[in-house]
Parts: structure tokens; C-alpha cells; sequence
């Protein structure tokens, strides 16, 4: 069956529950973007300026793929440092302020502190657990939730700062189209984070590929032909994704549940159609 990849051939062989668990599970596939972001990321893990550090923006509107990649982009640095714990990720929520940002990172190294405390004492004890560590990159996903922290923006801005100034320590923020406009607010910040977008997807030849890639990794014995123009696969795909990357992704997944339970051999117009987010 050549248009599965070898462990999905592997999966397509066993129960129609283990089909359907791989064809939900989270995935990243190589694309443009996310090609030259790894590669800044992977210069600046080993490169990263001594005087004044830089970090990573990512921003997109929601479902676009930010927290895959932020994810993506963790397990690569764990995976390569093996036992080192080379990267942190943090999902920042609404009021927090400069204590929680700093007791995340402590929480997501496995290091108890106490919840309280002093701003300047937290930092100095992260910065030294972060250099005994050897703590390479800070991931901050939903970074967009400064805008209703506890404290004033500028706090959990200046904060941020602090971070960047870790030495060696890449920080890469991600969060809607408004944490360009944060990090505007902040003189230092805005000339030290390189900025990517993740934008909106069109009927192009680079999401054609992508769909491609995602057939292949879908259970299913006959190949469903989103390549070809005229099964309308991919174009349908689009509309009801509504152009973002999570929006598509989930929508195939679920039109490849819906045949799998029904036993039909590949996705069709119908299938993406009719198909029901998957509840087990």
C-alpha cells in the first residue's frame, strides 16, 4: 500500500480502537515555516548571542498550529539533550502575574517553590537552577494572556525580559496576532524577538503537500486522493477547517473515524462532510 508510510501500514493490521487512537493522535509535519523556524531555534540552542540574547515570536490567529509546533519544538530539544532538560514549556493563563511565570518554569523543571515569595529571589534561584540544568530554551504558549494578567502588562513584559537575559537561554513565545503589539509596548523587547507568522492556509501546492503527508499517516487501505483535483478532497477539507492548520487537521481525523467505524476503505466528500468530532 504505497500511500501509507511504513507505521501506518504497521497500525492499519490492528483493531479499528488502535486505528482510530492513531489516526486522532497529535502531529507535525515539516513545512516551510516550521522548517525555518526549527533552524533558527536549533542555531540559536548552540549560538545564542552572549551580549544581548534574542528569542523567538510566533504568533497566529487560534487553531493555527502554535501549541504542536511549541510542542514540537520542546520534544526535539529533550529528545536531543536526552537526560538533560534542555527546554521548559509554559502555558501562561489569564491574572497571572510575575510570581506565577516564575513558579511555572520551577513546576515544569520539578523543583518545588513555595507560591509566594520575592520577584527578585524567585529570579535569582531560577537563574542559577536554569545554569545548573543546563536549561537551553523557555517555551511561553498563549503568551497573549499578559493582556490580562493580575499585574500590568509592562510587569509580566519586564519579567519576560529577565528571562531573555538568561544566559545561553533562548526564549520562544507564542499567542495571537497581539503579541506583536505587546512586545511593541517594550523598548527592549521589540528589537530582540525575531517574529514569525503562521498564516491562514489557501488552496496552494505547499497545502497540497501537507494533505498528502496527513494521508499518509492515516490508517485507512485505499489512498482517499486528496492530491487530486477532481475527488474536491482538498478544497472541502479547507472550507470546513476554515483555513487553519488545526481546523483541517482535526477534520480529516474525524472524516478518517468516521470510516474506519463504518468500514468504508478512504475519505470521501461525504465523510468529511457528515463526520462528528470523535467521542470515545
Amino acid at each position: 500500500m504505497n500511500h501509507l508510510n511504513d507505521r501506518t501500514q504497521e497500525i492499519l493490521n490492528q483493531s479499528s480502537a488502535a486505528r482510530i487512537d492513531y489516526a486522532l493522535r497529535p502531529r507535525m509535519f515539516a513545512y516551510p515555516v516550521l522548517k525555518s523556524i526549527q533552524q533558527r531555534v536549533d542555531f540559536l540552542r548552540v549560538h545564542q548571542y552572549q551580549q544581548r540574547p534574542v528569542g523567538i515570536a510566533i504568533s497566529g490567529v487560534p487553531s493555527q498550529g502554535k501549541t504542536v509546533l511549541l510542542e514540537y519544538l520542546h520534544a526535539t530539544a529533550l529528545k536531543e539533550g536526552k537526560n538533560k532538560r534542555r527546554s521548559v514549556m509554559v502555558t501562561m493563563g489569564n491574572l497571572w502575574s510575575v510570581n506565577n511565570l516564575y513558579n511555572s518554569v520551577f513546576e515544569a523543571l520539578n523543583v518545588p517553590t513555595s507560591t509566594q515569595g520575592d520577584e527578585q529571589e524567585k529570579y535569582n534561584a531560577l537563574s542559577n537552577l536554569v545554569k545548573r540544568l543546563n536549561v537551553q530554551q523557555i517555551l511561553l504558549d498563549d503568551f497573549h494572556e499578559v493582556l490580562r494578567a493580575r499585574q500590568k502588562p509592562t510587569q509580566l513584559l519586564s519579567a519576560t525580559r529577565r528571562l531573555c537575559n538568561l544566559p545561553g537561554v533562548t526564549v520562544i513565545i507564542a499567542g495571537t496576532p497581539s503579541v506583536h503589539n505587546l512586545l511593541a509596548t517594550d523598548d527592549q523587547l521589540k528589537t530582540r524577538f525575531e517574529r514569525f507568522e503562521l498564516k491562514g492556509w489557501t488552496l496552494s501546492q505547499e497545502y497540497i503537500g501537507l494533505l498528502r503527508e496527513l494521508e499518509r499517516d492515516l490508517p485507512l487501505p485505499e489512498a482517499s486522493g486528496f492530491g487530486d483535483q477532481q475527488t474536491g478532497l482538498a478544497s472541502e477539507a479547507l472550507r470546513l477547517g476554515a483555513g487553519t492548520l488545526g481546523g483541517i487537521f482535526r477534520r480529516v481525523a474525524d472524516a478518517a473515524v468516521y470510516c474506519i467505524e463504518r468500514n468504508l476503505p478512504c475519505i470521501t466528500a461525504e465523510a468529511l462532510q457528515n463526520c462528528k468530532p470523535y467521542q470515545s
